[in-house]
């Protein structure tokens, strides 16, 4: 059984999670981007 705090730890922590995945995608895609360019 999960503790009841859990919850709150999600909601707090998937968000943030989601946008630090997001945000290394973006960086992976620009970098690529970038030496495509040279």
């Amino acid at each position: 059984m999960r503790e009841p705090n859990d919850d709150w730890i999600k909601c707090l922590f998937e968000p943030a999670y989601d946008l630090i995945t997001m945000e290394t995608e973006h960086t992976k895609r620009a970098k690529r981007e970038r030496e495509q360019r040279k």
